[in-house]
Order: C-alpha cells, then sequence, then structure tokens
C-alpha cells in the first residue's frame, strides 16, 4: 500500500508521539469526525465516518486493530483531495 501522500500530513506516522503531531497539524483547520457505522470482529473494528475539515465534508473509513483492548493499528481511508486542498489552500482540479 502506498501511503506517502502529497502533503506534509501525509504517510505513515508511527508512534504515540507522531500520531498527536499528526492530530495537532490537522486541528488547526478546524477537524471533526463523528461515526456513523462501527462493524467489528475479533480484534478488528472498521467504522465509517463523517469527517469535516474547513467546511468540507467526507464519509471515510478507519480500520482499527486491537491487542489487550488497546489499538496498535489505524489504517485510514480518506478523501484526500480534499486534505490536500485545505492544507495547500488550492481548489482541487
Amino acid at each position: 500500500m502506498d501511503a506517502t501522500g502529497t502533503t506534509r500530513l501525509s504517510g505513515v506516522h508511527r508512534g504515540r508521539d507522531a500520531v498527536a503531531e499528526f492530530f495537532v497539524g490537522i486541528a488547526r483547520y478546524g477537524l471533526s469526525v463523528r461515526p456513523i457505522e462501527l462493524f467489528g470482529r475479533g480484534d478488528r473494528v472498521v467504522a465509517v465516518v463523517a469527517v469535516e475539515l474547513a467546511g468540507q465534508r467526507a464519509n471515510e473509513v478507519d480500520r482499527f486493530t486491537l491487542q489487550d483492548g488497546l489499538i496498535v493499528v489505524v489504517e485510514h481511508t480518506g478523501d484526500t483531495e480534499m486534505l490536500s486542498s485545505v492544507v495547500t489552500g488550492e481548489a482541487a482540479s
């Protein structure tokens, strides 16, 4: 899976500090996340979420892997054009 992206917020974020830094960086754009639906089986949970970022909206998907009741892996599939346009200040073409 290619997770490189094209913005300073794109890519793989490993560890608690890196994940916290990502959310601090994106929070300045007015991030709002609301769960729509949750699915789970065993140590895997999938969340469909409504995301609002700088007035733009999209539905996105997060996949969580749990171990001993703690989240150990998060995979996010989101609207990269929305993120890019918000972070760069340019409309997606």
